[in-house]
């Protein structure tokens, strides 16, 4: 991914949210749930791969593992 262009196209729209990413490729999708969170929209998706990706989602998988643990208060 170009992360220039992503954040270009991020800057130009008003809500983010609204856009569909296609994400065919695991890195794409790590990378934007790591850039928008876990409800990002992804499109493009092999039928097999579905039960990867909702690991990468819900932080089961070491690649967003960090990004889904609860906050300690005062650590950020």
């Amino acid at each position: 991914m170009k992360q220039d262009e992503l954040e270009f196209i991020v800057h130009g729209v008003p809500d983010p949210g609204v856009i569909l990413w296609e994400a065919p490729l695991k890195n794409q999708q790590e990378a934007l749930i790591l850039r928008f969170g876990p409800d990002v929209n992804l499109g493009n998706i092999q039928t097999n791969e579905v039960i990867a990706l909702e690991s990468l989602r819900v932080g089961l998988r070491g690649d967003t593992f960090k990004t889904v643990l609860p906050k300690k208060e005062g650590k950020g």
